[in-house]
């Protein structure tokens, strides 16, 4: 109850102050109520709650990387085949266009 100073000794003037219950002493120890686990509940469930966001953002995050590679492996598959599409069209077109100057010339 007090704290020991050198050697052993006690100082009275300093209380050791303690978390636990003191029960009454007597005939028999009565039941706790509900109010002496109000702070053990809400400690529980705020390391739970904290818990439980951490979990959750850490899940989000993993997710959303994994979610940005299948994306960016889809837009570089996209962006591949539209470089296919342009380049075949500048091919038809300049065809078209050798063959539009072939028939000018055969014209005059």
């Amino acid at each position: 109850m007090f704290r020991l100073l050198a050697g052993g000794a006690r100082n009275p003037f300093i209380r050791h102050s303690s978390s636990s219950v003191q029960f009454p002493t007597g005939q028999s120890t009565p039941k706790p109520t509900l109010g002496q686990f109000k702070w053990p509940i809400a400690n529980t469930l705020l390391i739970a709650a904290t818990t439980a966001a951490i979990l959750n953002a850490v899940y989000y995050k993993l997710e959303a990387d994994e979610r940005e590679t299948a994306l960016s492996e889809k837009a570089a598959l996209l962006e591949q085949r539209i470089q296919q599409l342009v380049d075949e069209k500048k091919q038809v077109v300049a065809e078209e266009s050798a063959r539009k100057n072939k028939s000018w010339w055969k014209f005059w």
